[in-house]
């Protein structure tokens, strides 16, 4: 069939296939791309051989291209999808609607497909580029498995009426009873095979697992219905901390600690709903809670290793007793007692006679006292008055810390980090390689997988610990220069206040809010 006749050449088609005879040369190449547009299924395989045609006139034909048929149907690359292109918009075929879908099945038909067609009009053939003709059914893919814990109450202050906040009014201890629902797993649904549009099964991808992290020496799961539980192994209270469900051992005293108990020393966290007997010491792993209303008067020591302290009432030290702390030491008044906390120290209404070491002391601005006694933090202390009318000598003082020597500690705790990350990088790949046979092994064998995971678990939350601690450290050296003291209402005469080097009692009664500027205390 000729295509194209003119003085330089002929072009034709022949099974399919396009050929150039050349009779003359002269004909510019960039002309031909008037041709191709007229005949739309003309498709050109070989434009260097077109080239050489055209300047080469000879008896023998060239092979230059296809000729594509009126209807492709092609298919996508996961068989799901049939989409038509039509090559001559003008041939008679497409404006035929009856003979135009009919000649669509019968290529569907010789390729092998299965799947329902969709009807195809003429307007839709000239207005729309990709005509989706067929698809398949697809899979649906399986639910993913869902993993649910115990909410603990998030520990922070009440907010009072008039916008105080009361820090004396916190969920300091989460109890568990033994059996208690911790948490559950919805197990990973299987989903739904689909058929493409071959008519062959495609089979659906399964929901993606996921484990519930527990420590198995507090915590066991069992299956009930259609989903695995937590429950508590013991009575205990609840640290999710790390992300790992566990129960930390916890004491609860009804009553007072004094004779009947003695001297506690615990491993886990300890609730006391008396008090602490004068002479009687009281140490913990975990948090501390003393919820008498009296207070504590006299006890020898209070010390938690890891957590608070929480003593509801106030305490009456005697110049004896020591409040220690790893996190945070709440109160509602501290008379001669030493308070020493890693991190804060909250009193509602007044430090006398007291020494307090933290990293910031927060009293309340509107009617919290510091009188007497010694404050030393790393980076504020926050209260309404400090000294008082009789002039006794109140020390307030920051401690400046040395940037090489926080420098020298933030790298040393980063060198340790760096190394366990090494070794629980290998302990989590070995997990996860593990954990696909979970379902298979026997409890033995859940038991000692669990015991490898709390393993990896402790190195996570020891490399936690030692970022923290490196964050702490370098935030106390960008804090240098920003250091605060802030006294709201008065301060007395009699008040010394220090920050790094600088120092200054104060002579008259004054208030506001106290730093290094201009190279000096602005007192």
């Amino acid at each position: 069939m000729v295509l194209v006749e003119n003085e330089f050449f002929e072009v034709y088609e022949s099974l399919d296939k396009i050929f150039i005879r050349v009779h003359k040369e002269g004909f510019k190449l960039k002309d031909f791309e008037t041709i191709m547009k007229q005949q739309r299924r003309l498709k050109l395989t070989s434009f260097q051989t077109l080239r050489e045609a055209l300047q080469t006139p000879a008896p023998e034909p060239y092979e230059i291209g296809i000729w594509l048929p009126v209807l492709v149907l092609s298919i996508s690359k996961d068989s799901m999808t049939v989409s038509l292109q039509v090559n001559d918009t003008e041939d008679a075929l497409v404006r035929n609607e009856a003979q135009l879908n009919k000649q669509i099945r019968m290529i569907a038909d010789s390729m092998g497909l299965r799947c329902k067609l969709n009807h195809v009009t003429p307007e839709q053939v000239i207005n729309e580029k990709n005509i989706i003709v067929g698809k398949g059914i697809e899979p649906e893919r399986g639910a993913d498995a869902v993993l649910n814990y115990f909410e603990s109450p998030v520990i922070k202050p009440m907010i009072r009426e008039d916008g105080r906040a009361d820090y004396f009014d916190m969920n300091f201890i989460c109890e568990i009873e033994e059996n208690q629902w911790l948490g559950e797993k919805i197990p990973a649904t299987e989903g739904e095979s689909g058929i493409n549009v071959y008519g062959e099964i495609v089979t659906a991808l399964a929901g993606k697992d996921a484990s519930l992290r527990y420590d198995p020496n507090s915590v066991y799961e069992s299956e009930e219905e259609d989903r695995i539980v937590l429950r508590a192994r013991h009575n205990g209270v609840l640290d999710i901390s790390d992300g790992t469900v566990k129960l930390l051992q916890h004491l609860t005293i009804q009553g007072d600690v004094g004779i009947e108990t003695g001297n506690l020393d615990f491993k886990g966290s300890i609730l006391i709903k008396g008090t602490v007997t004068p002479g009687y010491r009281v140490r913990a792993l975990g948090d501390i809670s003393i919820e008498g209303n009296t207070g504590v008067t006299g006890a020898e020591l209070i010390e938690s290793i890891a957590g608070d302290v929480n003593i509801r009432g106030g305490i009456f030290g005697n110049h004896t007793m020591v409040v220690r702390a790893g996190k945070n030491i709440y109160a509602k008044h501290a008379n001669d007692v030493l308070l020493e906390a890693m991190e804060d120290i909250y009193i509602s209404n007044y430090a006398m006679g007291s020494n307090l070491v933290a990293q910031n002391v927060y009293l309340d601005e509107h009617r919290g006292k510091i009188i007497g006694g010694e404050t030393s933090v790393t980076q504020s202390i926050k209260v309404a008055y400090a000294g008082n009318p009789h002039e006794r000598r109140t020390n307030l003082s920051i401690v400046v810390p040395d940037r090489t020597e926080r420098m020298a500690e933030a790298r040393a705790f980063a060198d340790e980090s760096e190394k366990l990350k090494e070794e629980y990088k290998k302990r989590e790949i070995q997990v996860a390689q593990l954990e696909s046979f979970y379902d298979k092994m026997t409890q033995e064998q859940r038991f000692a997988f669990e015991n490898s995971k709390q393993t990896a678990a402790t190195l996570k939350k020891r490399i936690i610990q030692l970022d923290e601690q490196i964050q702490t450290v370098l935030l106390s050296v960008r804090m240098v220069g920003q250091e605060e003291i802030s006294v709201t209402k008065e301060a007395y005469p009699g008040t010394v206040l220090q920050i790094g080097k600088f120092s200054s009692m104060l002579k008259k009664t004054t208030c506001g809010s106290f730093k290094i500027e201009g190279g000096k205390l602005n007192v």
